[in-house]
């Protein structure tokens, strides 16, 4: 094919580039990408398709050229033939006399019959992770110089996927605290605003639970930090074993955890209370001394209450009040 301009081919790197800075999520820089290259290569079907790790096969992320009826029902597995070989295993392939009665041929195609196709292997930090196919119907279509331009698309995808994989983690990292346990105050708090606004909108119970670590502090002082957070995490993971399905259970302050019970009355979340307390009371911690009790208070969304600063200041009286029960106790508010 006749070829491109090398201004041409850095303008196209230095947009997709700009499109994966712009944005966290790696699907504007690949849509980028299939747009440049399928000019640039004049190409019938471009396709970016990337592993699925949990079912063993793979998918198509973007692509051009295709129906919308075959990627709906497109699922493939990695073929055994020596092309999915290859191309799995990291190398880029040029064919130009494509011989359609080969297992070759059928491992490769997508949708359309093609005479030539060039593919290159997406790969980070030396992981495959998926592969760029490009396809014509014109026979000698594509040459080494396409090849290598597909492989440049090919690296700037893969940077695209990677960097979207490590700003999810980085997220979700930071979403909860040391040992993974609970969710951060901040997370916390956004998440109970969600659940609030469902509550209020299909008029369904909600309560708002806060466990306070009596004796955290002279915990801290007796077995240090570390340790500490250790003793955190084993009650928040009582209080989520207490509970017979998932809650959304955050820290607040340095020795109380909150948790947001969906669907639950006062009443409800108290009986929880009750038995996270017996709980708490009776559990061998890695250090037993000091004794080791939790005060618990419980309030639930209201006409009264009904925004999440009022259940929070609610609930924060509730455990004060528990606290002057007798500690290991659990008040309603």
């Amino acid at each position: 094919m006749a070829k491109v301009k090398p201004s041409r081919v850095l303008d196209a790197i230095r947009q997709i580039g700009l499109c994966a800075n712009s944005k966290p999520q790696a699907e504007q820089a690949l849509h980028c990408a299939v747009e440049h290259a399928r000019e640039m290569l004049d190409c019938q079907t471009i396709a970016i398709i990337l592993a699925n790790t949990e079912t063993g096969g793979s998918g198509i992320k973007i692509s051009r050229g295709l129906t919308n009826r075959f990627l709906t029902g497109y699922r493939h597995k990695p073929a055994s033939g020596p092309i999915s070989s290859d191309v799995w295993w990291g190398k880029p392939l040029l064919v130009n006399q494509a011989d359609s009665d080969s297992s070759e041929y059928k491992a490769q195609k997508l949708e359309h019959d093609f005479s030539s196709a060039v593919t290159a292997p997406i790969a980070v930090d030396g992981r495959l992770i998926g592969y760029v196919f490009c396809d014509s119907d014109r026979p000698g279509h594509f040459d080494e110089d396409d090849l290598r331009l597909v492989e440049i698309l090919a690296q700037l995808a893969g940077w695209a996927v990677e960097k979207e994989r490590l700003t999810m983690l980085t997220k979700a990292l930071t979403r909860t605290t040391e040992l993974g346990m609970t969710l951060t105050f901040d997370a916390f708090y956004e998440e109970l605003e969600q659940e609030t606004a469902v509550a209020k909108r299909y008029n369904s119970d909600l309560s708002l639970m806060l466990l306070r670590i009596n004796n955290f502090h002279e915990w801290r002082n007796t077995h240090g930090p570390r340790a500490a957070a250790e003793f955190y995490a084993e009650v928040a993971e009582l209080v989520q074993q207490s509970s017979r399905t998932p809650e959304i259970i955050g820290r607040h302050e340095v020795s109380d955890i909150v948790v947001c019970l969906s669907h639950t009355g006062p009443e409800g979340s108290a009986c929880l209370g009750r038995r996270i307390c017996d709980e708490v009371a009776r559990h061998v911690f890695k250090f037993p001394e000091p004794e080791t009790t939790v005060s618990i208070g419980v309030t639930a969304l209201s006409k009264e209450n009904d925004t999440v600063a009022s259940m929070l200041h609610a609930v924060k009286a509730a455990t004060f009040q528990a606290q002057r029960l007798g500690k290991n106790a659990v008040a309603i508010l």
